[in-house]
């Protein structure tokens, strides 16, 4: 059973490890993104679709997503900072 979330997870964590400047370009917010050559509607799309995906296979798989799951992304983000070049493998 275990193939397919790794694979899934492996691929959406090394999109997301690729997409990491325009993630730092939109935390300063759309427009400034957008003036930094950032597609950002595109963006948007992918990002959601991209979570959407990960997010249903892994809970299809492991079972509802409890609390820890949801507080270790801030908790991640308080210790190394806003860069998603950090945040994002750890």
């Amino acid at each position: 059973m275990l193939p397919l979330p790794a694979i899934v997870t492996a691929a959406g964590t090394l999109v997301l490890i690729g997409l990491a400047r325009p993630l730092d370009a939109l935390l300063l917010g759309e427009e400034p993104a957008r003036s930094l050559g950032v597609p950002v509607e595109r963006m948007k799309h992918l990002l959601i679709g991209l979570s959407a995906l990960m997010t249903g296979v892994l809970v299809a798989y492991s079972g509802s997503i409890g609390f820890v799951g949801l507080i270790i992304p801030h908790a991640v983000r308080s210790l190394v900072g806003v860069s998603h070049r950090h945040v994002v493998p750890l």
